[in-house]
């Protein structure tokens, strides 16, 4: 189940967090930058569930691994080059990031071994 998957759960409070991180970029980019990054967040959260109910999951690993990396790209944009984000809560919010990312990691790595993904227990 989905719903027992660590990187589920912490994929979810990054989308907490970035929901409310989003809320403070300009009023102009609320409806492009934003709105990608919000989507984005949600395609990653699409992706944990599709690859989860996969048989084969290389390829569906690789495009969650993409998915992801676009994620971080964006909102390092918004902070570094942008600055529509300020360093605390860029830091906060690429805590989590890199939380999910080293999960997604482990479960390449798994599925390399042969094993399956780490599940709450």
């Amino acid at each position: 189940m989905t719903k027992n998957l660590i990187i589920y759960e912490k994929t979810l409070e990054m989308i907490e967090y970035g929901t409310i991180a989003v809320r403070q970029f300009p009023k102009y980019e609320k409806f492009v930058l934003a709105s990608m990054i919000r989507q984005q967040m949600y395609e990653v959260l699409r992706l944990i569930v599709e690859t989860n109910k996969r048989t084969y999951r290389k390829t569906a690993l690789m495009e969650l691994d993409i998915a992801h990396e676009t994620l971080r790209h964006l909102v390092d944009l918004s902070h570094r080059r942008l600055k529509y984000i300020d360093q605390k809560k860029y830091t906060l919010w690429m805590e989590r990031i890199d939380e999910v990312g080293k999960l997604l990691g482990g479960w390449i790595r798994s599925q390399r071994e042969g094993a399956q993904p780490v599940k709450h227990e």
